[in-house]
């Protein structure tokens, strides 16, 4: 929504941490969002009223809480805020004095070499899994590699999707061209990537966001990615007609405080280093507060809550 995705990196790679003050670490969630927004103001994206009447609509931008679900002698599983990068990049600059990144995080927890096994865009929220040393980053990045890893992600759309209980996205992916950040469905004669993701229809209701979107219809979808393409499952919701509500590239929606894409769930069996099995969830209270009037349409735990298929990356 609010902040650009971050440029891929090369996985199982330590993470840049750049200068980390005390007044980076003990800011408040809220007193960060706010350095955000005026970060925004001076890039021109916002006008200082535009910024007041934004946190007067929608106030829930102003939380930014990490949680750790997960953790061993190997590895750290954290769940991340929206709107929060890994690092800070190939420039090792922060985009504004207050901003942490996911590295920081994990920094202020003792672990200041880590890798991540796996990427989650900047403005996506949820579960990232990161190694504690290389062979337990080797070994995860492996299973990722070998699509024994299984994801799951709830993305909140516009629209009602209506397609029974199941339903498989298959259609190639490619960049735009001339353009670094985009995708889009591109056949594989012209160079797009197979992409594969299956999808459940949660619920059914209606925006309860403040603004121009609020009363729209809107689904909470169970998303599983087969393949793991460069904004696979926003171009794929795109692609089908319902786009993420506060996709600002995919869906045009600058009015939203988010980009509704959480990652949800993470398995992965067995697990490196000791053979055992993690399956862990994240919660997250922003897709119950912006949805009201909602209808189950197919509970999220049928099945055991994985969709039908192969798993995937």
């Amino acid at each position: 929504a609010l902040a650009a995705a971050p440029a891929p990196a090369a996985l199982a790679t330590p993470r840049s941490l750049g200068t980390m003050s005390a007044a980076i670490l003990d800011a408040s969630g809220d007193a960060r969002r706010r350095a955000q927004l005026d970060y925004l103001v001076s890039c021109g994206v916002f006008t200082p009223a535009d910024q007041a009447e934004f946190v007067r609509r929608q106030p829930q931008f102003l939380r930014l809480e990490f949680g750790v679900p997960y953790e061993d002698a190997s590895f750290v599983l954290i769940s991340k805020p929206f709107d929060v990068r890994l690092d800070l990049g190939t420039s090792g600059e922060r985009n504004f004095a207050l901003e942490i990144t996911a590295a920081d995080f994990l920094a202020a927890r003792g672990l200041g070499t880590l890798r991540f096994c796996h990427q989650l865009d900047a403005a996506t929220s949820g579960l990232l899994l990161a190694a504690k040393s290389r062979k337990a980053a080797s070994a995860a990045c492996g299973l990722f590699e070998r699509r024994q890893a299984r994801k799951q992600y709830l993305a909140l759309v516009f629209g009602h999707v209506r397609t029974g209980a199941h339903a498989w996205i298959d259609a190639p992916i490619g960049a735009v061209r001339g353009d670094a950040f985009l995708q889009q469905p591109l056949p594989t004669a012209d160079g797009g990537k197979p992409a594969q993701t299956a999808l459940r229809v949660l619920r059914h209701g209606r925006l309860a966001l403040h603004g121009p979107h609020e009363g729209r219809d809107a689904s909470l979808l169970l998303l599983e990615p087969r393949t793991g393409r460069r904004h696979q499952l926003r171009v794929h919701c795109q692609l089908i007609g319902h786009p993420i509500v506060g996709d600002l590239s995919y869906a045009g929606d600058g009015e939203s405080y988010r980009l509704f894409l959480h990652a949800h769930r993470l398995r992965l069996e067995p697990m490196p280093v000791d053979g055992g099995m993690l399956d862990a969830t994240a919660a997250c209270a922003d897709f119950d507060d912006a949805l009201a009037d909602a209808v189950d349409v197919e509970p999220l735990a049928a099945e055991g809550g994985w969709l039908p298929g192969a798993p995937g990356v």
